[in-house]
């Protein structure tokens, strides 16, 4: 058997994980994990804290304090079983909420199989299907569709076409002139 490893090369301290019960199993004894208002106002004063530079106006720490609740409450039961951690790198901003599962791949079962099984890219009842096609991109920054330029600038935007992977680039347009 294996395990699909992931290294981290990113900062994680804008990360937060919500306990996936009440009282946290190995923390009864913490007061901040018995419940998730005690765990949000916790998180929310916390915060606030690190942005010491920043002092909250009124309301904001209440505020913040029931954002996180409604996640404490609500995303866990969106997709049981699932670790949940919030994104949030500044107490004014919007959570972003990111599932994470383990998932053991067999010994001997293709992992890009396995993995497009999982996330179901090719089921027939996709929307949209997902941006999980192979490319001959030899580097994540080139291009991975025609609508794209060939190479990289000093003037490359973001490439906004449809069918690009996430990081490809794009020659700016010139203005026109008259």
């Amino acid at each position: 058997m294996s395990w699909l490893n992931v290294k981290h090369a990113m900062d994680l301290s804008p990360w937060i994980r919500i306990p996936l019960m009440w009282p946290e199993p190995g923390l009864e004894d913490v007061e901040e994990a018995q419940t998730p208002e005690a765990w949000a106002r916790y998180f929310a004063e916390g915060l606030w804290e690190d942005f010491a530079s920043e002092k909250p106006e009124p309301g904001e720490v209440d505020l913040l304090t029931n954002i996180l609740l409604m996640y404490a409450i609500r995303a866990p039961a969106a997709f049981p079983d699932f670790e949940v951690f919030l994104h949030l790198p500044h107490p004014r901003e919007i959570p972003l909420p990111a599932y994470v599962d383990l998932v053991e791949i067999e010994e001997g079962e293709d992992r890009e199989t396995a993995l497009r099984e999982l996330t179901h890219t090719d089921a027939s009842y996709t929307v949209e299907p997902p941006p999980s096609s192979r490319t001959s991109t030899p580097r994540i920054w080139e291009p991975a569709c025609g609508y794209c330029a060939t190479t990289r600038t000093k003037t490359a935007t973001r490439c906004t076409s449809a069918s690009a992977m996430p990081g490809a680039t794009r020659r700016a347009r010139k203005p026109r002139t008259s």
